[in-house]
């Protein structure tokens, strides 16, 4: 099972290629801006995904399914890597 250690490397990867800079939500020492790219690790390990300020600009992508045995690294990585790449397509 994905502990939250790898999942933070796992993420904080997919948030560097992305070419986007985002910012960890909340974080009171960040100056927002609108349209910024802001990232929130929710407490099930979802990931909200928004554009500061903008109308209907966030989504939340599923985290691991936790009471699901058979959820592994390896059937996790692929399906959050869609969602992710999925949830930047849509907000820009």
């Amino acid at each position: 099972m994905y502990t939250q250690v790898t999942f933070g490397q796992f993420l904080d990867r997919l948030l560097a290629n992305s070419g986007i800079e985002f910012k960890q939500y909340p974080n009171p020492w960040d100056d927002w801006r609108q349209g910024d790219w802001g990232y929130e690790i929710q407490h099930d390990m979802a990931v909200r995904i928004f554009r500061y300020s903008s109308r209907n600009a966030e989504t939340t992508i599923p985290g691991p399914r936790w009471n699901d045995i058979s959820e592994t690294c390896g059937t996790f990585e692929p399906r959050f890597t869609a969602g992710f790449n999925a949830a930047v397509m849509n907000l820009q």
